[in-house]
């Protein structure tokens, strides 16, 4: 039911949805559990949620936005203010956003090289780079170093310290470089529960784009087969033909074989220890990567050159694939991340 009315609301709203509208549906509330004032917050509450975003190809920053944010804040420590912000961000009148990747621009543990000093008043100085929807953000989660500890600190987007500056050539998801210069902030959490609160937030909304993924991969399926059935050649309809017919049966494997991959990273999220589910998640994050590749390629392929038009979701929608790919670290990274802590 609830696949069913998110599909129906993004097919008449689109892009054009309002944060507003997100929090009024519930689907903020979905990312928190009910001690948060939530409705759920487990990774199987907002699969419905993510696939209908990936099956309408709207590309809302839920992951980036919703999930995310959710995750550090959750497992962050208690703090000055922080009932009021989770009663803001439920009804959709903060909007959070992680600002993390530095370097590397990967969600990796490492100790950021931006630095916070101070106390009580809290000051932090340095970099961040790619950190997604910073523009429409009015808070930042923002990690950092005080004296060697990595720590989470809330800063005010809108304050003299911090300066957004757009990455233009992101245009599937919307990024910016947040510049940080004697910036306010408090002191959230630190050393172990800091790092607890990054693995459990990239697990989430890892969580939320294989979702989002899993449903871009069927929606191509379907429109694949539609267009084989309505398409000619010298008589009759292209999914006569047998070749077609075994690229579609391989379409539909791969398909299937991701939704098993994404219920295993959503059980191993909820109900498995962190260490043990880390494991299932890059393996689910590595298969579906390369599924999702597959599916998206050989959707293209089978519409000929109106697979390539910005007419047609499907150019669209593995371009979005391509891009949920790359987040928090592609089939390689996963790949070997998994052999790693597999210990294969």
């Amino acid at each position: 039911m609830l696949l069913e009315s998110a599909t129906r609301f993004l097919q008449s709203r689109g892009r054009s949805a309002q944060w507003s509208e997100l929090a009024e549906l519930g689907w903020i509330a979905a990312a928190l559990n009910e001690d948060e004032g939530g409705l759920g917050g487990r990774a199987v509450d907002v699969i419905p949620i993510c696939v209908a975003i990936g099956a309408t190809g709207t590309a809302l920053p839920y992951f980036s936005s919703v999930l995310l944010p959710a995750g550090v804040l959750t497992h962050a420590s208690p703090f000055e203010g922080r009932q009021e912000l989770m009663q803001r961000f439920l009804a959709g009148e903060a909007r959070p956003a992680v600002a993390h990747t530095e370097r590397s621009l990967g969600f990796t543990c490492e100790t950021p090289a931006t630095v916070a000093r101070g106390a009580p008043q809290i000051k932090l100085n340095g970099i961040k780079r790619r950190v997604w929807d910073a523009q429409e953000a009015d808070v930042l989660l923002v990690s950092a170093q005080e004296q060697g500890r990595f720590g989470w600190y809330l800063v005010p987007a809108r304050q003299q310290g911090v300066r957004i500056q757009p990455v233009h050539a992101d245009v599937e998801m919307p990024s910016g470089t947040v510049r940080l210069e004697n910036a306010n902030g408090i002191a959230i959490c630190a050393d172990a529960v800091a790092h607890r609160a990054l693995t459990r937030a990239i697990g989430f909304a890892t969580v939320g784009v294989l979702a989002e993924s899993i449903g871009c991969m069927g929606e191509l399926l379907r429109l694949t087969q539609e267009w084989l059935a309505t398409r000619k050649q010298f008589g009759r309809p292209l999914s006569a033909n047998q070749v077609l017919q075994h690229r579609l049966v391989d379409m539909f494997i791969a398909l299937e074989e991701s939704r098993s991959m994404l219920n295993l990273a959503a059980h191993a999220h909820d109900h498995l220890p962190p260490e043990e589910g880390q494991a299932a998640i890059h393996a689910a994050k590595a298969h579906i990567a390369n599924s999702a590749r597959f599916v998206g390629q050989q959707a293209v392929h089978l519409h000929g050159a109106m697979g390539l038009t910005e007419e047609t979701f499907v150019g669209r929608a593995y371009r979005r694939l391509e891009a949920l790919n790359a987040v928090f670290g592609g089939a390689d990274h996963h790949t070997w991340a998994y052999a790693m802590q597999a210990k294969i």
